[in-house]
């Protein structure tokens, strides 16, 4: 059958408002090896109309391509492709549709059957379109989602996306910990889940990174190019997450090294902040890191232990000061 032809049954499948034949085709042509999906697919995609009726099949074109992608075993083109396809579809989704695909990934993950990278190859491109588009749904998720996607996502991620994911991760984190002062600590335990969360992550990127060096790498980098902004560097989560990753064999000089350097800058700034009285008009207080030091000892009964131990060595260093 021409394309001609094909997309007359397209237009029709549309008009009459069943796509069911579509979809059926899809599933039975990737049996077969897929090589018509992505023509078809793309088709239907350009066809739909822009209602209520075109929204709910672009949600259904995504789900059943994804289906497809996870369940059967296409070649590394025939993926490729289908990715660049999903990565399209998603502008078209509500967010609350985007939302829904990262809990089915998510439910995915916790059965065991989440996806590998090498069975679905992206290039640099893709990985690009794909991880930013993950992150965003974070702040939609429940608490206890966040490690496993934060976990797979870092090992599936290229060097570039690892960056933008980590300090997304970072940021998350902050703004939840910035929330939970604002409004007051009064629920211990949900302050107790931020916290406990907050260590299941820290252990997840450190356990990628004995993986991939380059996490570790990234993460001294971005602490050297921030290490005048000590709130940014010793807020709980970076601090934490600086103190676990310091445990790692040759990289403990390095971080704990940027650490006092940062620390080196504060106080410099505070004495400049105690001296000018123009500074103090235009900048509110500086939170005090000996505090924000000393607040990493009471997590510890939350699953903070990983970075107890650099934590006493930072405490030595600082005394040399």
């Amino acid at each position: 059958m021409d394309n001609e032809a094909i997309l007359g049954k397209i237009r029709k499948y549309i008009s009459n408002k069943n796509l069911k034949s579509v979809h059926n085709y899809l599933l039975n042509d990737a049996v077969k090896g897929g090589s018509n999906i992505t023509a078809i697919a793309k088709s239907v995609i350009q066809e739909l109309p822009d209602d209520d009726f075109g929204r709910e099949q672009h949600k259904e074109m995504f789900n059943t391509i994804l289906s497809i992608v996870k369940k059967y075993d296409l070649s590394p083109a025939i993926c490729s492709s289908l990715i660049g396809v999903l990565n399209s579809e998603v502008n078209n989704l509500s967010i609350n549709t985007r939302a829904a695909v990262v809990y089915d990934l998510l439910d995915s993950l916790k059965d065991g059957t989440s996806l590998e990278r090498s069975e679905i190859p992206l290039d640099a491109p893709e990985l690009e379109l794909a991880i930013p588009k993950m992150m965003r749904i974070l702040p939609s998720l429940e608490l206890a989602e966040v490690p496993p996607l934060v976990y797979q996502l870092l090992l599936f991620s290229n060097q570039e996306c690892t960056e933008f994911l980590i300090e997304s991760v970072i940021k998350f984190f902050r703004e939840k910990d910035l929330e939970m002062e604002e409004f007051g600590a009064s629920d211990e335990r949900k302050k107790e889940n931020l916290e406990q969360t907050e260590a299941t992550v820290v252990l997840d990127i450190v356990f990628a990174a004995r993986q991939k060096a380059t996490i570790i790498n990234f993460f001294i980098k971005m602490l050297k190019a921030r290490q005048m902004k000590a709130e940014f560097v010793f807020g709980q989560f970076t601090l934490s997450l600086a103190l676990a990753l310091a445990k790692t064999r040759h990289f403990t000089d390095q971080v704990l090294d940027v650490l006092k350097s940062a620390a080196s800058f504060y106080v410099q700034w505070q004495a400049k902040y105690r001296e000018y009285m123009w500074i103090r008009e235009m900048i509110p207080v500086p939170k005090d890191i000996k505090q924000l030091i000393v607040n990493m000892i009471q997590h510890s009964k939350c699953g903070w232990e990983e970075s107890s131990q650099r934590l006493v060595e930072f405490g030595f260093l600082l005394m040399d000061m």
